[in-house]
């Protein structure tokens, strides 16, 4: 079997050349960059503690041939704070994939100090691996919302990825464009977005003061300062290329704050919400304002993962839900926090997952 070791600075070029075989997105990338992301990202972040490091697997000559990304959090359990990790980026040589290297990861890693280790990012293998080494697979936070604010290029959008040419497509956007207009104006609409509050752009500090607030009622959930919020967000813009990246406060019509939400839209119309939170009692009012705000900002349809105490809110502001993205799954000693998470009584949004920790090259 591979020995497992804490990765280190000397370890950095090996891993970069391994990250290019395994990684599609990497593979034509500078050999520079995929350093930078893994020093920044591994080495580098702001809650960095060697008591939890990344790992790498190394064979009897000494040659590396695994890797598994630990990135620390900082989260609080019922007021207490509490060590959790995010993995990412598990890795094996393709030379090596017959030796039990990925497993011999995971399973140190579930052997550390923390009292949660979380992936929001994994697919069917590693759901796979992920179960069969004791972990769990959250069902309910690996759902997804999707709600058009164009409906008709949002169904135009679909049918183009779908193999029409660009000729009935140009015709079509015309009549598109009418529609959406009446659909988002006309009283009784069922798809009219009538905000009665505003959004008002938010520094990491004011963002921070919203989180702390309106998610005290959760048994589970982050605790940022601004260094850390500032680099999870400058990460998020950086990483995720073009999406054009908004956080802001939404304040109902007295100007009061009832919540704050974070997301992203690529120049083709999506919008991915990164983070949304609000008072529980005005939390439709801040989806609202959301959906009017991504709007305004050219979005052909809005998408975030479940947040299961709202899912009413959204399906009354008829959200389309889909399990067809990548699955949260979850490991801990402590059976009342994995119990917790299961049932959804936690403040975990994809700010806190692999969003900001992913490597992209543009």
């Amino acid at each position: 079997m591979a020995e497992i070791r804490p990765f280190a600075e000397g370890d950095l070029s090996p891993v970069a050349l391994m990250f290019a075989k395994v990684f599609p997105e990497a593979e034509h990338a500078p050999q520079s960059d995929v350093r930078e992301y893994i020093r920044a990202v591994f080495l580098k972040n702001p809650w960095y503690d060697p008591t939890l490091p990344s790992q790498v697997a190394q064979d009897a000559d000494g040659t590396i041939i695994g890797f598994l990304g630990v990135v620390p959090r900082h989260m609080l359990w019922r007021g207490r704070r509490i060590r959790v990790v995010v993995s990412l980026n598990l890795m094996v040589a393709p030379e090596r994939r017959a030796s039990l290297a990925a497993i011999e990861l995971l399973k140190t890693l579930f052997r550390g100090p923390q009292d949660l280790t979380l992936t929001d990012g994994a697919g069917e293998q590693g759901r796979a691996v992920w179960e069969g080494l004791g972990g769990e697979t959250c069902v309910l936070h690996s759902l997804f919302w999707t709600r058009p604010v164009r409906p008709a290029r949002f169904l135009l959008s679909r049918a183009r990825r779908r193999g029409w040419t660009a000729l009935p497509f140009a015709l079509a956007s015309p009549v598109a464009g009418l529609s959406d207009a009446l659909a988002m104006r006309l009283p009784g609409s069922r798809l009219r977005l009538a905000p009665r509050g505003r959004a008002v752009d938010a520094t990491p500090a004011e963002l921070i003061e919203c989180q702390r607030r309106f998610s005290e009622g959760y048994s589970l959930r982050p605790d940022y300062d601004e260094t850390s919020l500032a680099w999870v967000l400058a990460r998020g813009t950086q990483l995720n290329g073009a999406g054009r990246l908004t956080t802001a406060i939404a304040r109902n019509h007295r100007g009061d704050s009832i919540g704050a939400f974070v997301h992203s839209i690529t120049d083709d119309g999506r919008c991915s919400v990164i983070q949304v939170i609000g008072h529980p009692g005005a939390f439709s009012e801040v989806l609202d304002v959301l959906l009017y705000d991504a709007w305004t900002k050219g979005a052909t349809f809005v998408n975030g993962r479940l947040i299961p105490s709202h899912a009413q809110d959204l399906s009354d502001r008829y959200c389309l839900i889909d399990r067809r993205g990548p699955w949260m799954q979850i490991h801990s000693r402590h059976l009342e926090i994995l119990q917790a998470i299961n049932r959804g009584a936690v403040c975990l949004t994809r700010l806190d997952g692999e969003w900001a920790l992913r490597f992209r090259h543009w």
